[in-house]
């Protein structure tokens, strides 16, 4: 029906439905306009605080590295657990509260208290590993704190980590070839089994398939390839010169350990590593 023809109450009920209508329309707009603002205010907020809680984390880990520096292993532990707390998934905070727990225990001389601190290792580097597999720094973290327990294990157990150890370090050097840390536990690997009695190898080697190949030549090896990715690690230069007094190379063993000798302190078992080597270069010389 035209328009035109349209009675005054169907012109009425027209424009009322139209007036209507548009107001609806209008209204969900509006609301619609609303709903987007807030939303978008809402994103913006919570990607405010993701931004302003990751850079207080990154500053705790910040912090935790410059006390770990220092060196002040325990203080630094504590900065790296606050970290985890705040992200649990953070991995160079798992790393580190593996190491850390590892190198605190490794100079207690209660056993009970040092496996307390050798399983929180295990365990922080177990979550690296499980959240990071390609990692080459929490293979690391795993192969220190299986060599750590292998030191109060013994048996069947103490053997299974033995073999664990090498397998860690072996997969940290073939994601990274050029892990620091990865060669030197190698190079501990190569002369503690090196360094076994008949007995202990005869033992050992019922529990192999095959006795994998170790020698000092090859601790020298990787100890060398360690000491040219970082020749700052006194450590590094002690296993180093005892590698070499096995292998009959006095003059080179003494070479490393005035090496040794030349360099600054930088952890906590820099100042004992230093007095090992001036015993040890005393008998050689």
């Amino acid at each position: 029906m035209h328009r035109k023809n349209w009675s005054e109450s169907d012109k009425k009920f027209y424009f009322l439905m139209r007036h209507s209508i548009f107001g609806f329309i209008t209204n969900i707009l509006t609301m619609s306009l609303k709903s987007i603002t807030l939303f978008l205010l809402i994103s913006i907020v919570l990607f405010c605080h993701a931004e302003v809680k990751a850079q207080h984390v990154n500053d705790i880990v910040n912090e935790g590295l410059r006390l770990e520096k220092i060196p002040d292993e325990k203080r630094a532990l504590l900065k790296f657990e606050e970290a985890l707390r705040m992200d649990p998934s953070l991995l160079t905070a798992l790393v580190k509260c593996s190491e850390l727990h590892s190198s605190i225990g490794g100079r207690l001389k209660d056993k009970k208290k040092q496996a307390v601190h050798y399983s929180l290792a295990v365990g922080y580097a177990k979550k690296a590993i499980e959240t990071y597999p390609n990692a080459a720094e929490a293979c690391v973290a795993m192969a220190i704190a299986y060599g750590k327990e292998a030191l109060i294990k013994g048996g069947k157990e103490k053997i299974k980590l033995v073999r664990k150890i090498k397998d860690f370090a072996d997969q940290a050097i073939q994601i990274n070839p050029n892990n620091f840390k990865a060669w030197h536990v190698l190079g501990k690997w190569y002369y503690e089994m090196s360094d076994l009695n008949f007995l202990e190898r005869t033992g050992l080697g019922l529990f192999f398939e095959k006795m994998p190949e170790a020698s000092f030549t090859l601790s020298i090896n990787a100890f060398e390839k360690a000491n040219r990715i970082d020749p700052s690690v006194c450590l590094n230069h002690l296993e180093l010169a005892k590698s070499y007094q096995k292998n009959k190379q006095i003059p080179m063993a003494i070479a490393s350990l005035k090496k040794l000798m030349s360099l600054p302190a930088k952890t906590e078992d820099d100042p004992d590593i230093k007095l090992q080597a001036i015993k040890l270069l005393k008998s050689l010389q």
